[in-house]
Formats: C-alpha cells, structure tokens, sequence
C-alpha cells in the first residue's frame, strides 16, 4: 500500500508540474522540448497517466494474492 500511495503522489505532482509549468518562465528542471503546450498533448498525457496508474494498481493487486 505503501508503494501504491507513493506512486500516486508521484503522478499527481507531475500532472501538477504540467498544468503550473506554463506559469514559470524558465524551466530549470525540466527540459524546454518536454513541455506540452497543446491541449491535445495534454489529454494524451493525461489518458497515458490514467491508463498507467490503472496497469500498476492491477499489477500490484495481483502480485499481493
């Protein structure tokens, strides 16, 4: 349970990097190419994110029977 809650605190701050990164002028730490600036880039994003948190909880429930 321990992993499953770090990894969604994992990507809930990258979605949160992603939606707030526009605000920030000059990224640091990320790099400048990796930035999605089009909605459907972010959607894609998104649906990606979702469709893998659902493969590792299932992963993760299966591996703990």
């Amino acid at each position: 349970m321990l992993k499953l809650r770090n990894f969604l605190l994992t990507a809930s701050n990258f979605v949160g990097e992603l939606r707030l990164g526009s605000f920030r002028t000059k990224s640091d730490f990320y790099d400048k190419y990796s930035q999605t600036d089009t909605k459907a880039g972010y959607i894609i994003f998104i649906t990606s994110l979702m469709f893998l948190t659902i493969g590792v909880i299932s992963w993760l429930t299966l591996a703990a029977q």
